[in-house]
């Protein structure tokens, strides 16, 4: 049940990232559920790639700054997700680490909120 609630909240996050961000748009509430559960899979299973990518690549100081590093990982799984799905559209890499941000407010928001 814990995995439906996190996948709601996520498509929750995603719409209203859609609403308030001009250039990243979701086809409705299932283009949404769709486009969350893209990113968290995408966001599971090469995140922590990309995030050791990073790191070693600017040689540790992506480690230390590691809030921000998060955020261009996600940014770059939503660019994916862009890629891969008819109902999320995203115009660029600063749009999408804008809505990184955003979602992951949002996310935690509403996390706490309903826990």
């Amino acid at each position: 049940m814990s995995l439906l609630i996190t996948w709601f909240i996520s498509a929750v996050a995603v719409w209203l990232t859609a609403q308030v961000l001009p250039g990243f748009t979701v086809s409705g509430a299932k283009g949404a559920l769709i486009a969350a559960a893209v990113i968290g899979l995408l966001n599971a299973l090469l995140g922590w790639l990309l995030w050791l990518v990073l790191g070693v690549g600017t040689l540790g100081i992506a480690w230390l700054l590691g809030f921000i590093t998060q955020f261009v990982v996600m940014a770059i799984v939503i660019l994916f997700a862009d890629k891969m799905i008819a109902s999320l559209k995203v115009n660029g890499f600063g749009t999408a680490f804008i809505g990184s941000i955003i979602i992951t407010v949002v996310s935690t928001v509403l996390t706490r909120v309903l826990r």
